[in-house]
């Protein structure tokens, strides 16, 4: 009985053999198999392609005699004992097989053509990105073992529509990586140059859109629909993607317990100024009660107790980033691709004013000096607001917008203004509410 198996050319295609359409019946040898009998396929017309596993050990008298339409013989085997006699009758044909190997030996004997196998796939592992500013990332995968040095990879990548490749590039590299300047289906085509052979093959398509979408957050004010987050990316860094919201999404303080008046506090942290003289417990000034000696570890809560700095952490900005927002607005496959990062907050550049310690956030603000390498311009700081965002500014000057960084006092942050990208280094008291949250994030690019 004959254990081998005959496909169809349908399912050839996943071989990848050459750029030559496949028009006929062909037979690949099951990987159990490892002798072919004497006269096996002895003038078996239909044959016009064979494929022999790296299981291969002996291959008999006769075995593929007078099979006069074999047009293409692949051997991944290197040491098969072959009869001489195998191939007779047959002319032309190409021999798809390793340097060195007896296939070959025996191909050049009986004045057979002889070609290093090009078996290879393209994977692409950023299928989930598709937005313009994020990386494509294609690579060869090798379907069996090349043993040559002098390969080259031809990559074109060509967009739907258009009539000409955008990009035509010659690597010895079998990764290649585009990014899309414009939205559209993109596809690249990998052709390998070898010393005996060449091969192609065109990758899946991968649609691009105009920007990143990540994330549900409500921006319309209509609690029927979903609003997926817009994004705008930043940079792009060993895998790594920085994004920022393109529209302000939120009016709220940076920091606000409002029974204080004096609110010091930090990025990293909450706190409240031990030492400051001013601070005041409730909102009506002729009966504030005015409290003094205040410590990380007594300090005013909005019931009129004591507790802790951490107690009132829940007021913060860097809290709802890292907490409400975080858990609401992400998947668990859109948690599972944002990085935490390692945030340094430098002290203000103009007035010196601590920032704090380090922190270690998943979504996070802008420092000032990541906003001056990543926005350098005013045009790329100016932003609108969501409908629910502006909503949110009751006194319709929500046109600014928070950074991290420290302003000119313990109690104010910096921001920018969004109608004219204006870097206001003076910063805002961090108790105000009508400034804008543009959160940021740090995503692994690709699926």
């Amino acid at each position: 009985m004959r254990l081998i198996l005959r496909f169809v050319t349908a399912i050839l295609v996943l071989w990848l053999f050459s750029t030559v359409a496949l028009a006929m019946d062909s037979i690949v040898v099951s990987p159990s198999v490892k002798i072919i009998e004497e006269e096996a396929f002895s003038k078996d017309v239909s044959i016009n392609r064979l494929i022999l596993n790296e299981n291969i050990e002996k291959i008999g008298w006769r075995a593929f005699a007078d099979c006069v339409n074999l047009t293409e013989i692949y051997c991944f085997s290197n040491n098969v004992q072959i009869d001489e006699s195998a191939f007779d009758g047959i002319q032309g044909a190409i021999v798809y097989c390793y340097p060195g190997s007896t296939i070959e030996q025996l191909a050049q004997k009986i004045g057979l053509e002889v070609r290093l196998p090009l078996l290879f796939e393209i994977n692409c592992d950023t299928h989930l990105n598709g937005a313009v500013g994020l990386p494509i990332t294609w690579e060869v995968n090798w379907l069996a073992t090349i043993e040559q040095d002098d390969i080259k990879y031809k990559w074109t990548v060509m967009r739907t529509g258009d009539t000409q490749p955008i990009i035509q590039e010659e690597s010895s590299k079998s990764v290649f990586t585009f990014t899309p300047t414009k939205a559209g289906t993109y596809m690249a085509n990998a052709t390998i140059l070898a010393a005996t052979n060449t091969a192609s093959r065109d990758s899946d398509p991968v649609d691009v859109a105009a920007s990143v979408y990540f994330g549900i957050y409500e921006q319309d004010g209509k609690t029927s629909t979903h609003d997926p987050l817009e994004w705008t990316v930043l940079d792009v860094t060993d895998g790594e993607a920085l994004l920022i919201t393109k529209k302000i999404i939120r009016n709220d303080s940076y920091f606000n317990p409002e029974w204080i008046k004096y609110k010091y506090t930090y990025w990293a942290e909450s706190c409240v100024g031990s030492s400051s003289s001013i601070n005041w417990w409730g909102v009506i000034a002729k009966d504030s009660m005015k409290i003094t000696g205040i410590t990380p570890d007594h300090v005013p809560l909005e019931n009129h107790t004591f507790g802790k700095e951490e107690d009132i952490f829940y007021v913060h900005s860097r809290y709802w980033l890292n907490e409400i927002f975080y858990e609401s607005a992400f998947d668990e496959n859109e948690k599972n691709r944002i990085v935490t990062v390692y945030n340094i907050n430098e002290d203000n550049p103009e007035y010196g004013t601590d920032s704090g310690p380090d922190s270690v956030d998943k979504v996070f603000f802008l420092s000032y000096s990541e906003m001056i390498k990543y926005m350098p311009t005013a045009a790329s700081r100016k932003v609108t607001m969501t409908t629910m965002a502006a909503r949110e500014s009751q006194d319709n000057i929500g046109k600014y917008w928070w950074l991290r960084t420290s302003g000119a006092k313990r109690w104010f942050a910096m921001h920018i203004q969004g109608s004219d990208g204006y870097i206001s280094l003076f910063g805002s008291d961090v108790g105000h509410d009508n400034v804008g949250y543009r959160p940021c994030i740090r995503i692994r690019v690709g699926g």
